[in-house]
């Protein structure tokens, strides 16, 4: 064997892994989480806190202030919902603002529901299907999106896709050339992040500049 990939959960039993040889190169790398290795090791990862940022930026200039967010449970043993909801609340402190809600569960209340229609303009969510029932809700209630209420998932799923919800893609495909890329270059160990981008779509439009371009 001359090369270990991996991709693991936080619960995994490093202690199997013990006594490889050195020879032996190892590529660590996580779409969805991030789990740092206790020996050396070439890693290519997501910049979650990135796409909380990003995510949170696209609401903002459309002109969103008093926004919800639909971050997930706060896991310390697995720091990626964390990592998105700080860089969410970097992007809102850039401009003197704090979320009006963050909810840590994926389906709201009717209380929650009634409370986000009432205070808010805009929803920013972790996974694209949490905000499926904000979608069905407000066409229940005769609401409008994105003209009252604009939104912005993650992940850019096939949801996403369905609902027309511009998303923050992590780019799966970029991680997967990176890490052939690693494969076949052996100049030692390396350390590549993949930045997130905004898929653009109704439910929160890209901004358009005084030229009538989109930003």
């Amino acid at each position: 064997c001359e090369l270990l990939l991996f991709d693991v959960g936080r619960y995994f039993p490093w202690w199997v892994l013990d006594g490889l040889p050195e020879r032996i190169r190892k590529i660590n790398f996580h779409r969805e989480g991030f789990v740092s290795a206790p020996f050396s090791c070439s890693s290519v990862l997501c910049d979650h806190m990135a796409s909380g940022r990003i995510g949170m930026e696209a609401l903002l200039m459309n002109g969103c202030r008093r926004v919800a967010i639909m971050a997930g449970l706060i896991d310390e043993g697995s720091p990626v919902n964390g990592l998105y909801l700080e860089g969410a609340l970097e992007a809102l402190r850039k401009y003197s603002l704090a979320p009006v809600f963050v909810f840590h569960h994926n389906i709201l209340q009717k209380k929650e529901l009634d409370d986000f229609f009432a205070k808010c303009d805009g929803c920013l969510a972790i996974l694209d299907s949490m905000l499926i029932q904000i979608c069905q809700e407000a066409e229940k209630r005769g609401l409008c999106i994105p003209e009252q209420y604009k939104l912005v998932g993650r992940n850019n799923t096939p949801w996403a896709e369905s609902y027309h919800l511009t998303s923050v893609d992590l780019q799966p495909q970029t991680l997967a050339e990176k890490i052939v890329m690693l494969l076949q270059n052996k100049n030692g160990e390396e350390h590549l992040v993949i930045a997130p981008k905004v898929v653009w779509r109704t439910s929160c439009p890209a901004p358009i500049d005084s030229q009538g371009s989109k930003l």
